[in-house]
């Protein structure tokens, strides 16, 4: 991973001044010390930065800058492209001579060959800017998956896009001023903005987005990936798309492994990192140069509910192997939250980001700059008990019945929520909130409600309820199990985290990687039937049948209630943190200053929740004091 940095000034004339520049690429560092390259033509500058780890051709690529001097294109890239030979054939079927396969290289070519949009062609984890001095036209753009992000601003008529948000606060003329609508937002665990960040200057361009900027027009925004519509019923022979599955996702594996050595692979025991470790270690017994594929795994005390220890040491012992344990109870869940608030550029922390970072940590003592997930099982194989409404909707009565009762029934009230409420429309919702003398009926969507501290007069001024049900896609004539597979790949909450995420390995000196989401596995897994997402309390029946004979049948076997789930240490850890150092935030927070949180009714959920044992809004407390703990840190500044 790198950091990308590109300005071009509208006017079309002037060239940043160092002093313009200076204080954003040393904010920039943070994403690689040990190489800088600037490029400056006016009215443009391109500039990268790298770590030496980095420069390995399976990673980010000795070439910081491509530059092609007939057409005057210049490229910063943060990316690791894959299925790179199939890319250079696409390339050069278009006429287009390709000059190397560092990442810069390729989306040089990709862009002489496609224009402006050449990063539907891409297949990869990516951020990047291009510069096309002939037409006047800066490009950046990212996938979909999130993790390398870019950010942009305009001070005076010039645009800033660069890979954190601290290197465009560097540059002289960027307001620092808070967006408190936003900080709101985050104070309630709302965060899919796709967009707005907590600094009114500054936006984020969303994952799978392109953004185009000429002198003397407005900059152009437009989505370049388009998920795939799910499919409910047609499907065809479920054997022979497992063993697509397989063969599609050891692929995505192989093209995300290192070259030579060791890659890490966090394991969990459920179904998914198991998938993708399994179908590494199968795919390094065939032809190749000698890899190791290393398990690094979090033990749970016996009796929590995230404890999976048994299940991935008979994951491990299938091969033979060994994993690399790390026990939770060395693993704190938040350090030093004064020091995390202040080196944080948004107010929502991630839960475990120490434990991504111990994890991390322990891949590289290994010698691995390269890790594994599982990221992606649960948005492409698996599907909610929703599912029922599309069983009514069809006529599907005898499955309707069979799903029904292999899901534990209930009453009439239950039934009407998973099955019949889905299927009504703004006019049937708005006359059952008539009947029910205005009470409205709980929300069956992914529409989630503010904590009840944060400040009703607040939300109703600002809309936050009406701001969070705008932003979630269409759902049209769509089937619920598509509507819920649309919602995961574009809701922009898990490319946040996925950025979170690569950052702290980053910072350990490591890069992440997630096969299942792999574009190619994303297009398969879309042409199943809903069935093999879910058959009663089953899911992932699809990806549990294409790892059958490389994990155990124990593992591969319906279970009855879902694994590694951390709850209990989540919702302690925050109780802790609450009980003491966060406490006395919730006497006099900032946020009931400036409207946001009700004063009381936050200090009382405080309270319950560490005098009288009530742990059940300990993680929200805890999310809403960090905003108050990041907001005085950040504000003024």
């Amino acid at each position: 991973m790198s950091g990308i940095l590109g300005v071009v000034s509208k006017s079309g004339t002037a060239l940043p001044s160092d002093e313009a520049v200076h204080g954003t690429l040393d904010a920039l560092r943070v994403r690689g010390r040990d190489r800088q390259e600037v490029h400056r033509e006016a009215p443009a500058l391109l500039a990268a930065v790298r770590n030496e780890w980095e420069l390995t051709p399976w990673m980010g690529g000795s070439t910081l800058l491509a530059r092609d001097q007939a057409s005057g294109v210049v490229v910063a890239a943060d990316a690791a492209l894959y299925y790179r030979d199939d890319l250079i054939c696409a390339i050069e079927g278009a006429g287009v001579a390709v000059a190397g396969r560092d990442p810069a290289q390729l989306i040089l070519a990709a862009y002489l060959a496609w224009g402006e949009f050449f990063p539907e062609r891409l297949e990869g984890d990516f951020s990047l800017i291009v510069w096309d001095s002939l037409r006047n036209r800066l490009i950046a753009a990212r996938d979909y998956g999130g993790k390398r992000p870019l950010f942009h601003t305009e001070v005076d008529g010039t645009v800033y896009v660069a890979s954190t948000i601290p290197a465009l606060l560097a540059v002289p003329g960027c307001s620092g001023e808070l967006d408190w609508t936003v900080i709101a937002e985050e104070a309630a665990a709302l965060t899919n903005s796709p967009d707005e960040t907590a600094f009114r200057d500054v936006r984020r361009l969303p994952a799978g987005w392109t953004l185009a900027t000429e002198p003397g027009s407005v900059p152009r925004r437009w989505r370049h990936w388009q998920p795939p519509t799910f499919r409910t019923w047609a499907g065809g022979d479920s054997k022979e798309a497992a063993a697509a599955l397989r063969m599609t996702l050891e692929r995505a594996i192989d093209e995300r492994l290192a070259a030579d050595g060791v890659t890490a692979c966090f394991l969990s025991g459920g179904y998914d990192s198991p998938a993708v470790y399994a179908a590494g270690r199968n795919r390094m017994t065939q032809a190749g140069p000698p890899r190791v594929l290393q398990a690094i795994s979090m033990s749970f005390p016996p009796g929590d509910s995230g404890r999976e220890d048994e299940l991935i040491e008979q994951i491990v012992g299938h091969w033979d192997d060994t994993t690399t344990w790390i026990r939770s109870e060395d693993v704190p869940f938040c350090e030093d939250p004064v020091r995390h608030a202040r080196q944080r550029a948004e107010p929502y922390p991630h839960l475990f980001e120490t434990f991504n970072r111990v994890a991390t940590q322990a891949a590289v003592s290994h010698g691995a700059r390269i890790v594994l997930d599982g990221s992606g099982g649960d948005q492409l194989f698996s599907v909610g008990a929703n599912i029922l409404s599309d069983l009514l909707r069809g006529g599907r009565w005898l499955q309707l019945a069979s799903e029904w009762k292999a899901l534990g029934g209930g009453n009439w009230r239950h039934f009407f929520k998973l099955a019949v409420q889905p299927q009504m429309g703004p006019m049937l919702l708005r006359a059952a909130t008539w009947l029910r003398g205005g009470r409205l009926l709980a929300d069956v969507g992914f529409v989630r409600d503010p904590p009840p501290w944060i400040s009703h007069s607040f939300i109703d001024r600002h809309g936050l309820r009406f701001r969070e049900r705008d932003r979630q896609p269409p759902r049209g004539t769509m089937s619920w199990s598509a509507y819920e597979a649309l919602w995961y790949l574009t809701t922009p909450a898990f490319p946040r985290m996925a950025e979170y995420v690569a950052g702290f390995a980053l910072d350990e000196g490591a890069e992440f990687r997630s096969p299942l989401y792999d574009n190619r596995v994303i297009q398969l897994a879309a042409t199943r039937p809903s069935r093999e997402r879910r058959r009663g309390p089953e899911t992932k029946l699809l990806l549990r049948q294409a790892m059958e004979g490389l994990l155990p049948g124990s593992i591969l076997a319906p279970r009855g209630f879902k694994t590694g789930m951390p709850i209990d240490y989540m919702r302690q850890s925050a109780r802790s943190l609450l009980a003491g150092v966060l406490r006395p935030l919730g006497v006099d927070p900032v946020l009931a200053q400036v409207g946001v949180v009700d004063r009381e009714l936050l200090r009382a959920a405080v309270e319950r929740c560490v005098e009288g044992g009530d742990d059940s809004q300990a993680v929200p407390l805890y999310l809403t004091l960090q905003a108050e703990l990041w907001v005085r840190q950040h504000q003024g500044n």
